[in-house]
């Protein structure tokens, strides 16, 4: 039986991470590449893993779609399984492609 996902409490940069988007429902996996509090919140630069559709259908299947215990607030949460992911393509496609990275505030 899977554990729910579990709320960082301290996010630091290079964590991989889950976030979630509540208005929108978007689940984001990525590695953090920039974090900042300000009078906005709480915020990050996400950069996309390489396995970002496989990773989010993932996550999405096994902890959000039709799930009671889902989170219901937005967040960051602490990827829950062992899969490594690369970034190698998201960091070599950046200067061309800058959708790698994509800025939120929580």
């Amino acid at each position: 039986m899977k554990k729910a996902l579990e709320l960082v409490r301290v996010p630091a940069e290079g964590m991989m991470v889950v976030c979630f988007d509540e208005p929108t429902e978007q689940v984001r996996v990525g590695r953090i590449q920039r974090l900042q509090r300000t009078a906005r919140g709480l915020e990050v630069d996400l950069l996309y893993a390489d396995q970002y559709v496989q990773a989010g259908d993932f996550i999405w299947s096994t902890y959000f779609y039709g799930k009671r215990d889902a989170p219901a607030h937005s967040g960051i949460f602490e990827w829950p399984g062992d899969w490594t992911f690369t970034f190698d393509l998201a960091e070599r496609s950046l200067p061309s492609r800058p959708g790698w990275l994509v800025h939120l505030v929580f």
